[in-house]
């Protein structure tokens, strides 16, 4: 009984750990970078965050941007990764797949008047942060709401910015 035991609890675990590493391939081809998903789809307008806890956005073709400003307005480096309060350079957008629009400089996470944004509001607490903010992570699915407009017009619906990521 203890080996029939030994085996089962041994093949339980190789599927456990087997099953884990299903978790999305990064990709890359000419034109740049994104990350396939298991089910064959890929990250295409969203923000990502992988293991090691850094977050990637990925322009509507699908691929990861880099030294570029976020639609958002957050920005991220060369390796595609968010530097929370960096200064983007000036005219350096290599949007991967698209554009290569130029950057303006300015604090990241904050966007001029006028300019639309999306933002995540939180419809119990009443605050809209940037879609990486990691309040974001921790709010009920329930309480998120999908917003794009300028920061103005959140404020005038009556949200307040996130202490946090200070959109």
């Amino acid at each position: 009984m203890k080996k029939l035991m030994t085996v089962f609890m041994t093949v339980l675990i190789s599927l456990l750990i087997s099953s884990a590493a299903f978790a999305g391939t990064w990709k890359q081809d000419d034109t740049g970078w994104w990350y396939e998903n298991d089910d064959g789809s890929y990250k295409k307008s969203e923000w990502f965050q992988n293991d090691d806890g850094n977050y990637y956005y990925f322009n509507d073709s699908g691929y990861m941007l880099t030294n570029d400003t976020t639609p958002d307005g957050c920005y991220v480096d060369e390796n595609g990764i968010w530097v929370p309060d960096a200064q983007a350079p000036e005219n350096t957008g290599e949007a991967a797949g698209g554009s290569g629009s130029s950057v303006s400089s300015g604090s990241a996470g904050t966007t001029g008047s006028g300019t639309a944004s999306t933002y995540i509001l939180n419809i119990s607490s009443k605050k809209f942060h940037y879609p990486s903010c990691s309040s974001v992570k921790k709010m009920k699915d329930s309480n998120k709401k999908t917003f794009t407009g300028t920061r103005e017009e959140a404020i005038q619906q009556g949200y307040a910015p996130c202490q946090i990521c200070k959109p």
